[in-house]
């Protein structure tokens, strides 16, 4: 584990052909976190940055992840989820995990549980940096409109599915 100030520490992982050298098919991201605030935007974990990314970050008290491909041009190429406001505390562990089927299918859980699950798409190979705890540069974010975001397509969920401009 790593304990990061906040403000200016961060992890950089090399480059590898086991994460950001190949395109992504089959493949699972997944961590724990503590945070201290979840009304800042915070990066938990990027790779790629402006055309090939997989993120997860924290704002306005929700946890955000998800991925796009080609600069995010067309809804084809974006795929985020983000949790519903009071899924994740202040001071509490909470476990995400993004897992990538195929191209065929983005399912992404919360604290073992799926919250949704949407059509997938491959994430193309990168140079762009892999980092725990900050944006390495050029990050796309998508919208916090409530018009923007749609329903989990899995029963019960409270979580909401992205695929507008961003």
């Amino acid at each position: 584990g790593f304990t990061l100030n906040g403000s200016d520490d961060y992890i950089t992982v090399p480059n590898t052909d086991a994460i950001n050298l190949q395109d992504t098919e089959d493949r699972t991201i997944e961590f724990w976190f503590r945070t201290s605030d979840i009304t800042t935007r915070q990066v938990l974990y990027e790779e790629g940055a402006q055309v090939n990314t997989i993120l997860f970050f924290i704002e306005n008290g929700r946890l955000y992840c998800g991925g796009y491909r080609s600069n995010a041009q067309t809804s084809s190429n974006r795929r985020f989820f983000r949790t519903a406001t009071g899924d994740i505390e202040v001071d509490t562990w909470i476990h995400v995990a993004l897992t990538l089927d195929d191209a065929d299918t983005f399912k992404w859980y919360v604290n073992g549980v799926e919250k949704d699950e949407q059509d997938g798409l491959e994430i193309d190979r990168h140079t762009g940096d892999i980092s725990l705890g900050r944006n390495g540069g050029g990050m796309r974010y998508p919208s916090t409109l409530v018009s923007n975001w749609t329903d989990s397509s899995v029963g019960g969920s409270s979580t909401e599915t992205y695929n507008h401009t961003f």
